[in-house]
């Protein structure tokens, strides 16, 4: 009988997907002489797949250290999105970088990419060469070509990376300096950067429009060893460098605590931070956005599937419904004079996403005193601050998480660091302090440990005792500045939980918040509320963790509070999490580079009845002047929504003979 072999072979053939968002291109410069034989004649080749790339003379062993580079490249891409269809150019390089290749590669593929990268790992990084990569850029737009750019040069230093490139009309370009701790190749024989530009690429082609690349639950980079270009690891790299590399808004991996491997910094453009354009994500969307130009309406609707009515459409009548889950960011900002129905308004969303998501998490600090009758009424825990309160919570309440194995004395580490820090003052903190503190804080939570997690937790009072118990005069000293806290006059943060900490819905009242206790206060409830976060369901939309700050201007006063909500308003977005600012002071806003940065990037703004800051929002939003007119006179419960790109003017009248009504309004004689 006949024997059958049969060989199993690679078709070449690639997978397809719908549209042309995932359609990219890739530009390589190298010498002359080592320009692979595909690309000698014609620079620009279509590539389907890594065995084509190899065909075309990329390939992994050349005899060229950039021709192995654009080969890893091009691997890491296929790796991340076997799906893209991609478009490769490979020039000489030139004696003068005006990037006018990319227009070539756009126009050899007549129009259709939408995202392009440069690598450029022998080029000196140089501003000039992000200005003129937007005005080919730009020059590509006005020929209904638009793309994004993501741009890799040579990284000699990382400390040294210039903070100040960043600015207004560069929202086309983005810098990666990122690069896998693995690629030993990092200081090849040209000193040059391998970059991961393939992965960030890969990541880009694969994310829809509207996504961040930075998404933990979408976008892993596939490397397990972040680093940056000069091959200086993240994990050994200042965590204030880091923070600047951020705000310098270039592209490299970071790890996060819970997750394994690395993820996207965020999806920064190297336009302004407070640009409409800021994101990756909200420059892909410009074209889809320029479409609706030409709907022949002069009306706009929202109905989002699953969404909560927010009132209804002005000028149509019909219900608005919508989702902030769905939107790009979908943090939030409420501004209004007094008696404009703010409060209402968000304690009416609260009302409607805890009945509507029955696994969501909500967390309002509430400095005057208005939301406790809507929690209490909703089972939820009303946590009342001050120095006589009956309701304590433990700052060093502590859950073990079997995902992370994180012990309890590491993970308080920080916190209490700064708590010292906010009590001393940080001049005064020394070098050694933070060995004593987690010598202290090893020994507090050894009974917790020991009894695997079932005996109480230790409480200030304990952290106090263990450094007072230390012998050495240092620890005495911190003891001493903790002792107000611990067993003094303050010591409200030093009792155990006597309240539901697991419930749902959980008001911070601080109106009776006096000075002294602040710092303590301020820093224990804005830790729960980050530990909340970071903890939560990052992958169930339906369980999102929801956030509120009323009267936000009153944390903006205190460093601490102000650089808590910065933070917060970049990152939530990728926790599952939708902060909510709501404030009556818009002109104290704008004047706060931190509020104006939270005012111009929410994607969710709610404007109710202004008028004496009515120009600042006009300003800000470039409102016209129906709709300046319509703010000035609008009524309690009416104002416009801005929804993504949306603007639209509602009104949302509350009947006034209900009990919900009586539960949700601030008016004196109306309360219930």
């Amino acid at each position: 009988m006949n024997s059958l072999k049969i060989e199993r072979q690679n078709g070449n053939v690639p997978k397809s997907v719908a549209g042309e968002d995932h359609v990219s291109g890739f530009i390589a410069y190298l010498a002359e002489a080592e320009i692979p034989e595909g690309f000698k004649t014609d620079h620009v080749q279509a590539v389907s797949t890594i065995d084509a790339a190899e065909a075309l003379g990329i390939k992994d062993d050349a005899e060229s250290w950039g021709v192995r580079v654009l080969h890893y490249q091009l691997s890491e891409i296929f790796r991340v999105n076997p799906s893209i269809s991609l478009y490769v150019g490979v020039f000489p390089k030139p004696e003068s970088y005006k990037f006018t290749e990319i227009k070539t590669v756009q126009n050899f593929a007549s129009g259709r990419i939408r995202q392009l990268a440069i690598w450029c790992g022998d080029k000196e990084f140089s501003s000039d060469d992000v200005t003129a990569i937007q005005g080919v850029a730009d020059a590509l737009d006005e020929e209904n070509a638009p793309l994004s750019v993501l741009y890799a040069p040579k990284v000699s230093a990382v400390q040294s990376m210039p903070a100040d490139v960043a600015g207004a009309n560069q929202c086309r370009v983005s810098v990666v300096i990122a690069q896998a701790g693995s690629a030993d190749e990092a200081n090849g024989e040209a000193k040059a950067s391998v970059s991961a530009i393939g992965v960030v690429l890969g990541l880009l082609s694969a994310a829809a429009v509207h996504q961040s690349i930075s998404w933990v639950k979408n976008f892993p980079t596939g490397v397990s060893v972040p680093a940056f270009g000069d091959g200086t690891l993240y994990r050994d790299l200042d965590k204030a460098l880091v923070e600047q590399l951020d705000s310098g808004r270039y592209l490299f991996f970071v790890t996060h605590i819970g997750q394994a491997g690395s993820y996207v910094n965020d999806s920064h453009t190297m336009d302004s931070a407070t640009s409409d354009y800021a994101m990756i994500e909200s420059v892909r969307t410009m074209l889809t956005k320029s479409l609706t130009a030409l709907v022949p309406f002069n009306t706009q609707e929202i109905l989002t599937p699953g969404g909560i009515c927010y009132g209804r459409n002005a000028v149509t009548g019909n219900l608005i419904i919508g989702l902030r889950t769905s939107l790009v960011n979908g943090n939030a900002m409420v501004v209004a004079t007094s008696g404009g129905g703010k409060s209402m308004f968000v304690k009416l969303e609260i009302l409607m996403l805890y009945l509507r998501f029955t696994k969501a998490r909500f967390y309002v600090v509430d400095p005057e005193n208005e939301y406790a009758p809507l929690v209490q009424e909703l089972g939820g825990e009303v946590v009342n601050i001050s120095v006589d309160s009956a309701t304590h919570f433990n700052p060093l309440d502590f859950k073990y998480d079997k995902a992370t194995k994180i012990p309890p004395h590491v993970a308080k580490a920080e916190f209490v660091l700064s708590l010292c820090e906010q009590i001393m003052g940080k001049e005064h903190i020394l070098a050694g302090d933070k060995s004593l503190i987690d010598d202290a804080l090893e020994n507090i939570y050894k009974p917790l440990m020991e009894s695997h997690y079932t005996a109480p937790c230790p409480t200030i009072k304990d952290l106090w005792m263990a450094l007072n118990n230390q012998r050495d005069k240092r620890s005495k000293e911190i003891a001493l500045a903790l002792r107000i806290f611990a067993t003094g006059s303050m010591q409200a943060f030093a009792q155990p939980t006597n309240v539901d900490m697991s419930n749902r819905l959980i008001c911070f009242n601080i109106q009776s918040l006096g000075e002294q206790l602040k710092p303590v206060a301020m820093l224990s409830m804005l830790e729960y509320i980050n530990t909340a976060v970071m903890s939560n369901e990052r992958n169930d939309p339906k369980a999102a963790t929801w956030v509120y700050f009323d009267e936000i201007y009153l944390l903006l006063r205190d460093s601490l509070s102000a650089n808590f909500l910065y933070t917060s308003w970049k990152r939530f977005r990728k926790y599952n999490a939708y902060a909510t600012g709501i404030t009556q002071n818009v002109q104290d806003c704008l004047t706060n580079d931190t509020a104006y940065a939270m005012l111009a990037n929410s994607e969710f703004v709610v404007m109710l009845r202004q008028t004496k800051d009515i120009d600042s929002v006009v300003e800000l939003y470039g409102l016209s002047e129906p709709q300046r007119k319509y703010l000035l006179l609008a009524q309690p419960g009416e104002g416009i929504i801005k929804m993504g790109n949306s603007l639209i003017p509602f009104n949302n009248p509350q009947p006034k003979d209900t009990k919900t009504y009586k539960l949700l309004t601030t008016k004196p004689g109306e309360m219930e």
